[in-house]
C-alpha cells in the first residue's frame, strides 16, 4: 500500500481481519435489510438509532480497551523483535503489505457506487419497516472500536472519552443534513488526501470521517456479497 495515509492503511487492516464475521453477518441479514440501511433515508436514520444505543453500552468501552491493549501489545512485539533480531526484518514496502485481499479502499470505485451498482435501493418501495439486527450492530460496533483507536488522534484518549466522542458523532450524524450513508462516499474517497473539511459541522470532525468510513466499508463489504 506505497503511497496510503495511516488512515487508509488502519482501515484496510481492520477490514481484512473482520472480513469473515462480516461476510457471517451480511449472509444473516440479507438484501432486504442491508440495502435500505445504507441507501434509504429511513433505514439509515434507524440504523444510526440502532448504532448509537449499541455504543452507549459498557461493553463499547470495554471494546475501545480491548483494542487499545492489543495495539500497545503488537507495538511492543514489533519493537522487541526488531532489537533481537534486526536482520532478519523484511523491507519496508513487505511490512505494509498486510491486505489479505487487496487494497479496496484506495479505489474509488469502493467509494463511488455507479447508478447500477451494489446498494442501490429505491426510495419508493413502500414503507420499510426496520428489523433490527443485533448481530449486524454488534459487528459494525466492533469494527468502529478497531478502526478509531488505530488512528493517531485516539493515542492519548481513555476508552471513556473515546466512546462518548462516538456517541457524540452517531447523535449528530442522525440529526444532520446528510440523510443516507450512501451520500457519505465522495466525502470519504482517498482519506488521507481529504482533509476533514466536509466534517467541521461536527464536534469531533476526525471521529465523525473515521466512524462514516467504518460504516460505509462495512456495509460496502456486505452489499458485495449479498446484494
Amino acid at each position: 500500500m506505497d503511497g496510503a495515509s495511516i488512515e487508509e492503511v488502519e482501515l484496510q487492516h481492520t477490514l481484512d481481519r473482520h472480513r469473515s464475521e462480516l461476510k457471517e453477518v451480511a449472509a444473516r441479514a440479507g438484501r432486504g435489510w442491508l440495502g435500505p440501511a445504507a441507501a434509504t433515508e429511513q433505514g439509515t436514520e434507524q440504523l444510526y438509532s440502532a448504532l448509537e444505543r449499541q455504543l452507549q453500552q459498557p461493553s463499547f468501552e470495554a471494546e475501545l480497551a480491548r483494542s487499545q491493549h492489543d495495539i500497545a501489545a503488537a507495538g511492543s512485539s514489533a519493537q522487541h523483535e526488531r532489537q533481537s533480531s534486526p536482520q532478519e526484518q523484511p523491507p519496508p514496502q513487505q511490512q505494509q503489505s498486510g491486505c489479505a485481499e487487496g487494497g479496496e479502499v484506495l479505489s474509488q470505485d469502493w467509494w463511488e457506487l455507479k447508478e447500477d451498482g451494489e446498494l442501490r435501493v429505491s426510495e419508493q418501495t413502500g414503507e420499510y419497516v426496520f428489523v433490527e439486527r443485533d448481530d449486524v450492530v454488534r459487528a459494525l460496533s466492533a469494527f468502529i472500536a478497531e478502526y478509531i483507536v488505530s488512528l493517531p488522534e485516539a493515542r492519548t484518549m481513555e476508552p471513556r472519552q473515546l466512546q462518548q466522542a462516538v456517541v457524540m458523532t452517531m447523535a449528530e450524524l442522525r440529526k444532520g443534513r446528510v440523510r443516507r450513508l450512501l451520500d457519505w462516499g465522495r466525502s470519504l474517497y482517498r482519506l488521507g488526501a481529504v482533509g476533514y473539511g466536509a466534517f467541521t459541522m461536527f464536534s469531533n470532525p476526525w471521529v465523525a470521517k473515521a466512524v462514516l468510513a467504518a460504516l460505509w466499508s462495512c456495509l460496502r463489504l456486505m452489499g458485495r456479497l449479498v446484494l
